[in-house]
């Protein structure tokens, strides 16, 4: 036990006592912030002993001001996510909608499926939007909200029959972002034989 209470004093005997052959710096730096902060790492990828002595280095004040999920001048919170509080990992920020959903109607045989009424359905939307598809098959729909989602394809000549129907979800974790900041959700092409 005094060795660990000598390792939090001071990164510069971390590295003496390492190099020495004695304690895990990454060990006693995660104890360090567990008996500081009252939260558990979880296994850590890798650890750089230099990182751990600049924890071990720090107060519990200074740790305990550490917001979690955020970066911070110190680099505290990038030191604490590498040595597995997952907690303190920047977390990227979730995008918003609303979203532009694309996607394609084939034929079985691969061949696009030209001119044809795809409809996308939810209460969200509070009743339903349709477009069609172009020459290449391919279908848009702009200013879509997050939510679930009725994606149908109509047959030729019916006004509500449908070739086929497929449930999609729209939400940030399914959306890309484009070059101008429009959240795109791609949709796999869907198949009909009329």
């Amino acid at each position: 036990m005094p060795r660990l209470l000598t390792l939090v004093l001071t990164p510069v005997l971390v590295t003496l006592a390492v190099a020495c052959g004695g304690s895990d710096p990454c060990g006693a730096a995660a104890a360090h912030v567990a008996e500081c902060t009252g939260s558990q790492p979880a296994a850590a990828a890798a650890c750089d002993a230099d990182r751990a002595g600049e924890i071990l280095a720090l107060d519990c004040g200074a740790l305990a001001a550490t917001a979690p999920g955020k970066a911070d001048g110190l680099g505290v919170g990038s030191a604490l996510c590498a040595l597995g509080f997952s907690s303190y990992c920047e977390q990227p920020p979730q995008a918003k909608g609303p979203y532009v959903v694309r996607g394609a109607v084939r034929y079985p045989d691969g061949r696009p499926a030209p001119w044809r009424a795809v409809r996308l359905s939810s209460p969200s939307l509070g009743d339903s939007a349709t477009q069609y598809t172009g020459q290449d098959g391919m279908y848009v729909f702009v200013e879509i909200p997050e939510g679930a989602f009725t994606l149908q394809v109509l047959k030729r000549g019916g006004e509500n029959a449908v070739s086929g129907a497929w449930r999609i979800l729209v939400e940030p974790l399914l959306a890309r972002p484009g070059d101008d900041g429009t959240l795109y959700v791609d949709i796999s092409p869907v198949s009909v034989d009329d």
